[in-house]
């Protein structure tokens, strides 16, 4: 709101920004909408909140690795996704989005195991399509963990020092916010 000397009212100069925002956020999604679209399929579902991972996925790919099934638990694909990274099954995290048997994309997060060649996607929920995203490993791997299940995380970390749990430290000592060792 304006007042009538023209000037932003206290409470719109303090919305203005969060807006502003917002409306550049919506061009970055309308963007990642087409690439995705572009691969494939008649609909994009929306994340229920802002997806953390929009700029790094302005410039992801899609992923034309072969995919298996992989154990999975009756959560979401990033909390199993993360078991298999955190247990040393799989060798990085994917996130992004993947075209299901109707033709929609939709958030979705997937381990990668293998090295060159014999990289294949370890999918824990049911076949995708088509997959589109961006890789994380070490400390960005370490974050999407603690993000998507803390708990497991925390419990393997307190088992004391295994062979996993020096990768994970190591792993958090490169990270932005680190947890202090189990004493």
């Amino acid at each position: 709101m304006v007042d009538l000397a023209g000037h932003l009212t206290a409470r719109d100069s303090r919305i203005a920004p969060e807006r502003a925002a917002a409306a550049g956020y919506r061009t970055r999604w309308s963007r990642l909408c087409l690439t995705l679209l572009g691969h494939g399929g008649t609909a994009v579902v929306p994340p229920a909140s802002a997806d953390p991972y929009l700029e790094a996925l302005l410039s992801g790919d899609l992923v034309t690795l072969r995919s298996i099934p992989a154990p999975g638990w009756a959560r979401s694909s990033g909390a199993n996704s993360a078991d298999l990274w955190i247990f040393g099954v799989a060798h990085t995290i994917a996130t992004g989005y993947a075209l299901d048997d109707g033709g929609v994309w939709r958030r979705h997060a997937w381990a990668v195991t293998g090295d060159g060649d014999d990289r294949i996607i370890l999918e824990t929920m049911t076949g995708r399509q088509r997959y589109f995203g961006i890789e994380l490993s070490g400390a960005a791997a370490l974050e999407f963990a603690r993000d998507n299940d803390p708990g497991t995380l925390d419990d393997v970390l307190a088992t004391g020092y295994t062979l996993r749990t020096i990768h994970l430290w190591s792993a958090l000592e490169s990270s932005p916010s680190p947890v202090a060792p189990p004493s």
